[in-house]
């Protein structure tokens, strides 16, 4: 799971490419929407012509072929030493992951995750119970994909152009 998924992958560039993490980050994600614009329609074609396990045996092997020689060749840096951080950090650190901002930011950052995931899930069998063809399911969450990637691209545009703010947070209250 950790060669495919996305947070994985961002801690790892996240760390290997710093401080120019952005564009990694970047290049990811363009691969990644591109993929799901790629693959959600290839996938609905491959389930119209071959049965369920065929059409996954066709998907792994796609898959491998990819990833395997891509991981075993571009990961082969060393994981970089972590960065030093003021001895006083790690003290308010307990407090900051009780304080009502730091919870309110979790409970959102969960919320948007699950109705992310609830979307995506629910996409296509709402589309097929509305009468739209697999294909036509499969492109209208491959267009999803294409949407992330022009967002992707916008954000490392917006970051270059903009300066980043380190907010403090109050410890006490």
């Amino acid at each position: 799971m950790a060669a495919t998924f996305y947070q994985p992958a961002f801690t790892a560039l996240t760390r290997w490419w710093a401080p120019d993490h952005v564009r990694a980050l970047t290049v990811v994600t363009l691969a990644g929407g591109l993929a799901s614009t790629v693959f959600a329609p290839l996938t609905a074609a491959l389930a119209d012509h071959l049965s369920r396990r065929h059409t996954y045996l066709v998907l792994v092997g796609i898959l491998a072929a990819v990833t395997i020689p891509a991981h075993a060749l571009a990961l082969r840096a060393p994981w970089p030493d972590a960065p030093t951080s003021p001895a006083h950090a790690a003290e308010g650190a307990a407090k900051v992951g009780r304080s009502r901002p730091f919870l309110l930011l979790a409970v959102a950052f969960t919320l948007s995750g699950f109705a992310m995931y609830a979307v995506v899930v629910a996409l296509v069998p709402l589309l097929l119970e509305r009468g739209y063809t697999t294909s036509q399911a499969a492109w209208a969450l491959g267009i999803g994909g294409a949407g992330q990637t022009l967002g992707r691209t916008l954000y490392a545009t917006l970051a270059r152009r903009t300066c980043r703010f380190a907010f403090p947070m109050p410890l006490s209250r």
